[in-house]
């Protein structure tokens, strides 16, 4: 979704170089930098490291849609919720559009009794204590 880590490296040093392809090949969450050039937007300031790097994405962009086979669907996690051992006493939900993984904590919250809470796609922080 191209929010941080090693891909950003790569997408700083390829984007405005029009010889490059970024292949999408999973689910881009909304508000993410991935969601926006997949949308066709092309002039980007993105976070690269402690920096704000201004890019013209000149890079040729691509999809392939229902490629990813890495995502659970939301029975297979409310199934794991259920079945793990020992059972949590907090869930935190980081991934996903927002409605579906509002929806999700609220089913996880009434069915199995977890208090559940849900990050923002957008740098949102949490301190664990």
């Amino acid at each position: 979704m191209l929010n941080g880590g090693p891909i950003m490296d790569y997408f700083v040093h390829a984007a405005e170089d029009e010889r490059n392809m970024l292949l999408f090949v999973s689910y881009q969450a909304e508000n993410t930098i991935g969601r926006r050039i997949q949308q066709g937007e092309r002039k980007l300031t993105v976070r690269y490291y402690s920096d704000r790097v201004t890019l013209d994405v000149k890079m040729k962009v691509e999809s392939i849609p229902g490629f990813s086979g890495g995502h659970s669907d939301r029975r297979q996690l409310i199934n794991y919720a259920r079945n793990m051992e020992p059972k949590p006493h907090k869930i935190m939900l980081v991934h996903g559009e927002p409605s579906k993984i509002m929806n999700l904590a609220l089913t996880l919250e009434l069915q199995l009794k977890i208090p559940t809470i849900f990050m923002n796609n957008g740098g949102e922080t949490i301190r664990l204590v």
